[in-house]
């Protein structure tokens, strides 16, 4: 007998009916293993679900925290400008303080380098070159008690056969080069590592004990007075600086003008400013009533500060000592400030128009530093240092280079395409969830097939509340920020669609809104971390193609209850 047209029937319907014949009864065995099979069909369905739904949550959750997670948001990247970027550059991790520093390079670090004769003095004839075979030279190179057989066996080398020698001996720690018809051995290690090698050939027509002449010994008697070790290993050295900055209010503000320069005549200003004791007297002498003039008067004297003009300000550095401070007290006056003056000293710093104005940094002393590399990271918290060449020795300060620790400067293309893409990216792992939630709790249109999770009441909140997350309001001086802001909107799919022009006009017109839209307690980048938190706590997510964390939270909450220990039963659902 044949069973025909069985899909149309329920299993559950099945096994609940035979259920009931047994109300007195006990369930079978092949009843209680149909139940553990049919259970774990369900379990093997919607762990696969869930999974999936790990996935895209885990995704979302790093996008949300690479726009949202304090000082190692994207939106908080410091830069270093560098004054000199021929003598030393600097890239700044998550809490660097922004503040300015100045570097004066005493020494790179350097490897060691040992040469060898040139193929000419090697061969006697001066028409010769790396391929020229070296008749006679035999013997051992010992480098870093690794050793390498030169010329032996009636075999004949070649500087070039040489040199791949030296480099295809494993762990040897040099490299081998030709320069100039020489062998160069270089350091490959830290730079600082000397290089043990001893040159045991001999033959050739170098002189002395002849061979390659690549260690100072073999250069005795030699013609050659450049064969054998001529640079030792070096460490570089450098001094750090970090001075007091004391910062005017720009000429516009104390002239009144709004066009003014550091030529402009400060024709209001009058009062003392004092520098360790030193007097200066404003608005008295024509010397003074420029910020130029006023540069210049305080560069003459010996007051322990040097002046510089920065976009149109007077700032105050601290000459090099020991404590890199000093004393100052500005009681001039005049101009719009609200207490007028220049404006060089805290006090000064309460108008609201400018408050770059008044100490911008304390002093924090000198320290010189050794390196066996020229990165190093361990001189400046949270700094990387790129030594590039030797400061030039000069009388003056110019010999200092400036490495500034600035917020990014958005009014770059390149600034603004890197935090734009980092939104996009969110919007992108959002959109991908959403997909993912929608293919799971709802039926599909095209063909009435319910989701694997169809109905799971605590997923579609977990839905509407990222929903929501995304279809946030923030308000930042006064204005309201949404979505719509941005070129955002959500669509009936519950989809994120983006602009990606008006996105980066506004980055570039209007970053604290944005970054407040995203990053305040009220953000969009905030609220879903919220959303993810008692999935996810503050567990390290880890990669790779293992079970995820959260995937125990989610299959516990959201989708059934763990089994018991009795053998083989199964829980119902939490559906």
């Amino acid at each position: 007998m044949q069973i025909k047209n069985l899909s149309n029937f329920n299993l559950y319907q099945i096994f609940n009916a035979a259920q009931t014949t047994k109300t007195k009864n006990k369930p079978s065995l092949a009843l209680q293993q149909m139940q553990q099979r049919l259970n774990l069909q369900k379990i093997n369905k919607y762990d696969k679900a869930l999974t999936a739904l790990n996935f895209k949550f885990i995704s979302l959750k790093k996008a949300a925290e690479n726009l949202a997670k304090g000082n190692k948001s994207v939106f908080q990247n410091l830069k270093v400008v560098s004054s000199n970027k021929h003598i030393v550059t600097a890239t700044a991790g998550s809490g660097a303080s922004k503040t300015i520093h100045e570097i004066k390079v005493d020494s790179l670090a350097v490897a060691q380098k040992n040469r060898s004769f040139e193929t000419s003095l090697i061969t006697g004839d001066g028409d010769t070159d790396y391929d020229t075979v070296l008749t006679g030279v035999s013997g051992n190179l010992t480098i870093n008690n690794k050793t390498i057989e030169i010329g032996v066996s009636g075999e004949t080398d070649t500087l070039r056969n040489i040199m791949y020698k030296i480099n295809e001996t494993k762990d040897i720690g040099v490299e081998a080069s030709l320069a100039g018809n020489r062998i160069i051995v270089t350091s490959n290690g830290e730079l600082a590592t000397d290089i043990d090698i001893e040159d045991n050939t001999t033959g050739g027509s170098a002189g002395g004990p002849g061979g390659l002449g690549l260690t100072r010994s073999a250069n005795s008697g030699s013609t050659d007075t450049t064969a054998g070790m001529v640079i030792s290993p070096q460490d570089a050295q450098f001094t750090v600086y970090q001075r007091q900055i004391n910062s005017s209010y720009t000429a516009a503000l104390i002239s009144g003008d709004e066009n003014a320069t550091a030529n402009t005549r400060l024709t209001s200003l009058s009062g003392t400013l004092t520098i360790n004791n030193t007097v200066f007297i404003m608005g008295v002498t024509e010397s003074t009533d420029t910020l130029n003039n006023i540069k210049e008067t305080i560069n003459n004297a010996d007051t322990g500060a040097r002046a510089e003009i920065k976009e149109n300000r007077l700032v105050l550095i601290t000459n090099a000592n020991d404590t890199n401070e000093f004393k100052i007290t500005d009681n001039t006056t005049g101009g719009l400030s609200q207490l007028g003056g220049l404006g060089l000293s805290r006090g000064k710093n309460l108008d609201t128009r400018d408050k770059s104005a008044g100490l911008v940094q304390a002093g924090g002393g000198t320290e010189t530093f050794t390196s066996f590399t020229n990165t190093v990271d361990n001189a400046i918290s949270n700094l990387i240092l790129e030594l590039k060449s030797v400061s030039p020795t000069n009388e003056d300060s110019s010999n200092f280079t400036t490495l500034e620790i600035i917020p990014p400067n958005l009014r770059t293309k390149e600034d603004v395409k890197s935090i734009a893409k980092s939104i996009q990216d969110l919007f992108s792992e959002f959109n991908n969830s959403m997909s993912e939630l929608n293919n799971s709790l709802y039926k599909n249109k095209a063909t009435n097939q319910k989701g694997a999770l169809f109905g799971n009441k605590k997923l579609e909140s977990m839905q509407s509340n990222l929903l929501q997350a995304v279809n946030t309001t923030t308000v930042s001086n006064g204005k309201i920020y949404n979505l719509k802001s941005i070129g955002a909107e959500i669509g009936d799919d519950k989809r994120v669609t983006l602009n990606e022009e008006k996105l980066k006009n506004i980055l570039s017109n209007d970053f604290a809104g944005t970054e407040n839209l995203f990053t305040s307690s009220n953000g969009i980048a905030t609220k879903i971390q919220n959303v993810l938190k008692p999935i996810y706590g503050n567990h390290t997510i880890k990669m790779g193609l293992q079970t995820k964390e959260g995937i125990d939270v989610l299959r516990e909450n959201y989708r059934y209850s763990q089994f018991d220990s009795s053998p083989g039963y199964f829980y119902d659902f939490e559906i």
